[in-house]
C-alpha cells in the first residue's frame, strides 16, 4: 500500500509471481483447455477484466497462463510479472503466521487474555477475550467499521485527512490523500470500544488482527511489514511478496486492487 501500514487498514502484500518450468504434457490439456474455459466466461461476463491461473501438481507447474488485461480499458495485458493484491488472505499469511512464531518464542499462549498481554487494555470490554477467540473469529467483534462513514474526515475544526502533505498529515493513504498521524490511534481506540456481541459464536472480523499487529510490534519491536519480510517472505525467497509494493516496484507491474468511489475515490493500485 503506501507509506502507512496496518493490518486494520488491511495492508496488503503481493503474491510472487514466480515457477519452475512447466511440465506440459497431453495428461493435463484437459485441464488447460477446461481453465481456459471458465476463465474466459468470467471475462466475458465482466467478472474481472483478467487474471493469471498457475497450477501446481506434485511439485509441478502443469498449467501457467496470462488471460485478459489488468482493467476494463485493455490497455495493459496481464504478464507473468503482474503483482496482485491479496488483501485479507493478508491476516492468514502475514499476522497468523508471525504470530505462529511469536508462540513458538513463548510471548503468548492461546488462552492468554488481551488484558494481560497488555495491561492498557485491562479496563475495556476486551480485556477478558482471548488469544484463540479472537484468532478464530469468535470474539463477538463485527466484520469491520465503516470509519469513512462513521466520522466527519474533513471536519474543519479537526480533520483526519488532506490532499496534500503537512507536518501533521504524514500518513500517505492514496494518491492525493493524507492521514492525519493521530489517525491510527483514533482508529485503534474505537475498536477497543466496539461493543461485543455474539461472543463465542463464528463471526468474520478484520478488527481482531489489529490487537495480533500490536502485540507483534510491541514483542519485537519493529514494524510488522519488516517482520513478514525478515521472517517469511525472505527465507522462502518470496521475492516479489511485500508490505508497501510502490516502494519496490514500478506502478505498471501492480494490478489495480478496486476503483473506490466512496472513500478514496480514485483506482486504489499498490
Amino acid at each position: 500500500n503506501y507509506s502507512h501500514c496496518s493490518d486494520i487498514c488491511m495492508a496488503p502484500f503481493i503474491v510472487p509471481a514466480v515457477g519452475k518450468p512447466i511440465a506440459w504434457t497431453k495428461e493435463y490439456q484437459w485441464l488447460s483447455q477446461k481453465i481456459d474455459s471458465i476463465v474466459q466466461i468470467g471475462i466475458s461476463q465482466n467478472a474481472y477484466p483478467g487474471c493469471q491461473v498457475i497450477v501446481i501438481h506434485r511439485d509441478r507447474i502443469v498449467h501457467r497462463k496470462n488471460y485478459g488485461y489488468l482493467d476494463y480499458s485493455k490497455t495493459q495485458p496481464v504478464q507473468s510479472q503482474t503483482i496482485y493484491d491479496l488483501a485479507s488472505v493478508t491476516k492468514v499469511a502475514s499476522t497468523t503466521n508471525l504470530l505462529m512464531m511469536a508462540r513458538e518464542d513463548g510471548k503468548f499462549k492461546p488462552t492468554d487474555t488481551l488484558g494481560k498481554l497488555e495491561p492498557n487494555w485491562q479496563f475495556t470490554n476486551k480485556a477478558s477475550l482471548s488469544m484463540a477467540e479472537w484468532m478464530t473469529h469468535q470474539a463477538g467483534l463485527p466484520a469491520f467499521i465503516p470509519f469513512y462513514q462513521k466520522w466527519d474526515l474533513r471536519n474543519p475544526d479537526r480533520p483526519l485527512v488532506s490532499d496534500t502533505p503537512h507536518p501533521d498529515f504524514r500518513l500517505e493513504i492514496a494518491k492525493n490523500l493524507w492521514g492525519n498521524n493521530d489517525l491510527p490511534a483514533l482508529v485503534f481506540d474505537s475498536v477497543l470500544k466496539t461493543p461485543l456481541q455474539g461472543r463465542g459464536l463464528y463471526k468474520y472480523s478484520d478488527l481482531g488482527f489489529g490487537f495480533g499487529q500490536y502485540l507483534l510490534e510491541l514483542w519485537y519491536r519493529k514494524p510488522i511489514n519488516l517482520q513478514f519480510e525478515e521472517k517469511i517472505a525472505a527465507p522462502l525467497g518470496l521475492n516479489t511478496a511485500t508490505f508497501l509494493p510502490l516502494k519496490k516496484f514500478p506502478l505498471n507491474q501492480i494490478a489495480p486492487t478496486e476503483d473506490d468511489k466512496t472513500f478514496r475515490k480514485q483506482v486504489v493500485r499498490g
